[in-house]
């Protein structure tokens, strides 16, 4: 079955997390990605290189293990205007919409560890096409209770979407995908 996965996920094939397990098994699923996902990965790389997790030369290392893995990284022009209106529809940013337009594209879903894209999904009612890795299917539902439980947030969430987003909350999101 081909499958959507996002940044967060592959940098768990390189780093011993929480979660790992579940997606170094994903790796044998038909994975394909918008090429936006090398660009996050290596970002991640970056800052924690920066705060000194990794150094330079590991940062360099994983890079190359990641553009190694087995995904397919399709263009991500061609859907763009579906994600802007994603976007627009959850109150989410573009670019986790990217990989939600990809999956809709593909008739298939995306699995992340990014909680708040899940249950931004979720809430909008997309539960099909959004699906957090540890989670399986049956499990969904609880994707909306965490839904629920982030509405105090939608102001940040709005903020974020308008491009207003700080080195802490950038470094937060980050942390997340850990």
């Amino acid at each position: 079955m081909r499958v959507v996965v996002d940044a967060s996920v592959a940098l768990k094939w390189v780093f011993d997390e929480p979660e790992s397990e579940a997606a170094v098994a994903l790796r044998a699923e038909d994975l394909v990605a918008p090429a936006l996902w090398l660009a996050e990965v290596a970002n991640a790389l970056w800052r924690r290189s920066r705060i000194g997790d990794i150094t330079p030369d590991e940062a360099s290392s994983l890079l190359f293990e990641l553009h190694n893995a087995p995904v397919a990284s399709l263009a991500m022009e061609p859907h763009l205007d579906r994600a802007l209106k994603l976007a627009t529809e959850i109150g989410h940013p573009v670019y986790d919409c990217i990989y939600l337009a990809l999956a809709v594209h593909h008739d298939t879903h995306v699995v992340t560890a990014d909680r708040r894209f899940a249950a931004a999904a979720t809430a909008a009612g997309l539960t099909d096409r959004v699906r957090l890795l540890s989670l399986d299917p049956s499990q969904a539902a609880s994707n909306v209770r965490f839904a629920r439980s982030q509405a105090p947030a939608q102001d940040a969430a709005a903020a974020s979407q308008r491009g207003e987003q700080s080195d802490s909350e950038a470094a937060s999101r980050t942390a997340a995908a850990k």
